[in-house]
C-alpha cells in the first residue's frame, strides 16, 4: 500500500528576516508597526500591527507580550492609569488583558463598532467612542466587568475621524471633524470648541495646552498649534513634509524630515517660544521613511516608527540607541492562527482556549 504525504509549504516574505530550520521569521514586526504609547510611568512602550498590539520594555527593548484582538483589524488601545491593563477595539468586539500576567481578563463582542478608546482619570471607567451611520457617540463601561454604565450625553451630531486625547486630570477631549468637545471627570460635556478651517486633531502638547492641527487653506495643507485657551493659532509649516513628534509631557516637541529620496532626516527640536524659522537640531539615518513616534521628556529619548521597526534615538544628541525588533512572528492567519514562533530560542508557542502559552523546543 503505498502511502501519502502532503507537504504544505508556508513562505513569509519580508524584507527582514531570519532564516532557521527551512522556514524564515521576520525579525521585525510581521507588518507595519505604528501608533506607539507609553504607559505613565514610562518604562514600558506599546506598538500596534494591524491587529495586535506589541509590549515592550522601554530600557532594554526587550518585547514582553503580544496582545491579540482576535480580529481582523483592531481600531485602538487604551492603558489603565496604573498600567496594569490594556483593552483592545476592533468593529467586532472588545478585548482586555492584565499587562503583569499577559492573560486575557474578558472579551465581549456586545460592544461593536467601537472605534476609540480612553480610561477615565482615575482608572474606574472606560470611555468608548462609537462611530456608526456617519455619527460619533461616547459611552461607559466598567473596566473590570465590561458592563454598559452609562452615555456622555451630546445634543449636537458630530461627524468625521474621532480622537480621544487626555488634557490633564480633570479633562479628556474628543475630536472630530473641525471640532473639540471638553470632557469633564463626571463626564459632562462642559465645553465645545471649534477646529478652524475644519481642521483635524492630530496630537496633543500638554506642557504647552495646544493641539497640534491640521487643515487646508488658500490650496495649502496647513500644519498649526490651537490653543484650547485662548482658541490662538500659530502656524508652523505650509505646505511642509515635515512630521511632528509629541512628548508625553513638558512643552517641547520634535519635526522631523526627510532629506528627498535619502535615508537621512533632519530633526529640529522645538521648546518655549516658536522661531519663525530655525536650523535642525541634528541629523540622523533610518533605513526608511519616518511614520511616527512619540517622545519621553522625562528620559530623553525619542521612539520612531519606521515600516516594520522601532527606532530608539537621543533627544539631544539624535544618537541613535537600540533598535526595537519583534521576536515573534505570526505563521499564516489562515491555518495556524493560534500559533507564533520566537526565533531567538527556537520555541513555538501554541495559545490555548485558555489564553494560556505552551512552546515547543523547534531546535
Amino acid at each position: 500500500m503505498k502511502q501519502i504525504f502532503i507537504i504544505i509549504p508556508l513562505f513569509i516574505s519580508l524584507k527582514t528576516s531570519a532564516q532557521l530550520g527551512g522556514i524564515t521569521i521576520p525579525s521585525g514586526h510581521s507588518s507595519g508597526t505604528e501608533n506607539l504609547k507609553l504607559d505613565a510611568t514610562g518604562n514600558y512602550l506599546f506598538s500596534t500591527e494591524y491587529n495586535k498590539v506589541i509590549m515592550w520594555n522601554a530600557k532594554t527593548g526587550t518585547q514582553l507580550y503580544t496582545f491579540s484582538s482576535f480580529s481582523e483589524k483592531m481600531n485602538d488601545y487604551a492603558i489603565s492609569p496604573d498600567g496594569s491593563q490594556i483593552i483592545i477595539s476592533s468593529w467586532q468586539n472588545l478585548i482586555s488583558y492584565n499587562t503583569v500576567s499577559g492573560k486575557e481578563l474578558w472579551q465581549t463582542a456586545d460592544l461593536t463598532y467601537v472605534k476609540i478608546l480612553i480610561f477615565s482619570n482615575d482608572g474606574k471607567s472606560l470611555l468608548c467612542g462609537r462611530s456608526l451611520g456617519g455619527n460619533n457617540t461616547v459611552y461607559l463601561i466598567d473596566p473590570k466587568t465590561n458592563q454598559y454604565i452609562a452615555s456622555v450625553v451630546d445634543g449636537v451630531e458630530s461627524a468625521g475621524e474621532p480622537k480621544f486625547f487626555n488634557l490633564d486630570d480633570s479633562q479628556i477631549a474628543l475630536a472630530t471633524t473641525g471640532a473639540l468637545r471638553i470632557i469633564s471627570n463626571d463626564f459632562k460635556i462642559i465645553a465645545r470648541k471649534t477646529i478652524p478651517n475644519e481642521g483635524t486633531a492630530i496630537a496633543y502638547l500638554p506642557g504647552r495646552k495646544q493641539f497640534f492641527i491640521e487643515y487646508r487653506a488658500e490650496q495649502q495643507v496647513v500644519k498649526a498649534l490651537y490653543s484650547i485657551e485662548g482658541s490662538d493659532v500659530d502656524v508652523l509649516w505650509k505646505n511642509s513634509r515635515k512630521r511632528l513628534i509629541p512628548a508625553t509631557n513638558g512643552d517641547k516637541f520634535l519635526a522631523i524630515e526627510e532629506v528627498g529620496e535619502t535615508s537621512v532626516h533632519d530633526a529640529w527640536l522645538y521648546e518655549g517660544n516658536i522661531p519663525g524659522k530655525s536650523a535642525p537640531a541634528w541629523k540622523f539615518k533610518a533605513k526608511n521613511t519616518v511614520t511616527g513616534g512619540i517622545m519621553n521628556s522625562q528620559t530623553g529619548k525619542i521612539y520612531l516608527t519606521v515600516v516594520n521597526e522601532i527606532m530608539e534615538l537621543d533627544v539631544k544628541s539624535g544618537k541613535q540607541g537600540q533598535v526595537f525588533k519583534r521576536e515573534v512572528a505570526d505563521l499564516g492567519s489562515e491555518l495556524m492562527s493560534s500559533l507564533e514562533y520566537k526565533y531567538t530560542d527556537g520555541k513555538l508557542n501554541i495559545m490555548t482556549e485558555d489564553s494560556l502559552y505552551k512552546s515547543v523546543d523547534l531546535f
